[in-house]
């Protein structure tokens, strides 16, 4: 892995600078203007450059840079297995996409790319300011987005969706608002001062799922930061998380039914009812299609065979029985993305890339924390939360969840091993 100083040095000012437009390229992954592609290069471009300028100063070990070796080797090998469909963007894209996590992991190692809660909270409000906007001018600053080129913001208001802010689409608006809201909760609890008060950050998470539910409106990216949610409820106040998941069993219908009635014509409100009052009609919502990106990629992997997918044009119709249903969908070499988009690319040549991820995971979740004057097992909850974020819809090469990924499992790594004392 790569070696991390236990007291890492203050970057120089170059650094500083470096590490400061890094961290704009993370938070605001999909603003540039390159066309047909959701996240941006410019992460890659300016990491790639900051390495080969730093390179003198920055420590990497034998073993880190041999095992990012045979994950190279492994796509590589699985470029070669499927060479008969595999194109020149293919080939970028992938590569690209691995070379960013190594990148990124190398950058946060060195203590040159870091991201303060100033700065999330400087993006969230950037973020919101935005989206707000668009309410009344639906074009404001979609020229910075590629994808509003064939979407805008306006089609998505006369069909009952919400926002994009800086994205490509509602639903990527709103996982970026989680990741952040998971990202402030964690540098929280494991900065150097102490939590004074676990219930302001207990009303920034709902004002951020609130703030989520009401811009980008998108059912299926307000669900899971309502996981997330709970989950940050459940490390900072256990008593509260009870009583608000039966307030939860007792009270949805009710809540549900409110808003349907109060806000007839917003999607998001149509596809919670359908979720309580008719179930069976979820299937026919693409949303449902990438609720069930993980086991879809399963079962479509199961149609290419061993070697995975490689670039394949082949089209499969499949079905599954989910109970309330049979859901029939359409699949090809890809799904809605996530991780597990390299395990339905490359097959059993995936081995390396998966068996990182889960280290990463299960380091992350050996972390405890003192919360309240009790030692508590956060990190298997943060892993959760990681572990379903980084599975669903998005871009491999998204440098916001690489980013999320590689620094709490470092931050981890480094408190583990008692480092750092965070007294809470």
């Amino acid at each position: 892995m790569i070696k991390t100083n236990n007291n890492i040095s203050k970057p120089g000012s170059l650094s500083a600078l470096f590490g400061f437009l890094l961290a704009l390229t993370v938070l605001f992954p999909e603003v540039g203007l390159f066309s047909s592609s959701d996240v941006q290069p410019n992460f890659f471009l300016l990491a790639t450059i900051c390495t080969l300028i730093l390179l003198n100063t920055i420590r990497v070990s034998k073993i880190g840079s041999f095992y990012f070796t045979l994950c190279l080797l492994c796509l590589l090998l699985s470029f070669i297995v499927h060479q008969e469909n595999v194109t020149w963007t293919y080939i970028l894209k992938y590569s690209i996409s691995l070379l960013s996590f190594f990148l990124c992991y190398i950058l946060c190692s060195n203590g040159v790319l870091l991201i303060s809660n100033k700065l999330i909270i400087f993006a969230i409000i950037t973020y919101t300011l935005v989206a707000l906007v668009q309410f009344t001018i639906p074009d404001f600053l979609t020229f910075l987005v590629s994808r509003s080129q064939t979407q805008t913001t306006q089609d998505l208001m006369s069909s009952g969706r919400g926002m994009m802010s800086l994205t490509g689409e509602p639903s990527h608006f709103g996982k970026t608002i989680t990741i952040l809201n998971l990202l402030f909760v964690f540098n929280t609890l494991v900065s150097y001062q102490k939590v004074k008060n676990h219930n302001l950050l207990l009303f920034i998470s709902i004002s951020l799922f609130v703030l989520n539910l009401s811009l980008s409106q998108s059912f299926y990216a307000c669900a899971f930061h309502f996981v997330c949610l709970i989950g940050i409820f459940y490390i900072l106040n256990r008593k509260l998380t009870y009583l608000f998941l039966v307030f939860l069993v007792f009270g949805l219908v009710s809540v549900i039914t409110f808003l349907v009635t109060v806000f007839p014509d917003i999607r998001i409100t149509q596809i919670a009812n359908d979720l309580i009052s008719n179930p069976e009609m979820l299937l026919v919502q693409g949303a449902m299609v990438r609720v069930m990106n993980i086991p879809l990629t399963f079962v479509t992997l199961s149609n290419f065979g061993f070697w995975g997918s490689g670039n394949s044009s082949v089209i499969f119709q499949n079905q599954i029985n989910l109970g309330i249903g049979i859901l029939e969908y359409t699949t090809s070499s890809r799904l809605y993305g996530g991780f597990v988009e390299y395990i339905l690319k490359m097959g059993i040549l995936s081995a390396p890339l998966a068996m990182a991820y889960i280290y990463m995971m299960a380091t992350i979740s050996r972390l405890k924390l003192v919360i309240l004057g009790s030692r508590r097992a956060v990190g298997i909850i943060f892993s959760g939360m990681l572990l379903l974020l980084s599975s669903q819809d998005g871009s491999l090469a998204s440098p916001l969840m690489i980013f999320t990924i590689v620094y709490i499992f470092l931050k981890s790594k480094v408190l583990l091993k008692g480092t750092i004392r965070s007294n809470l």
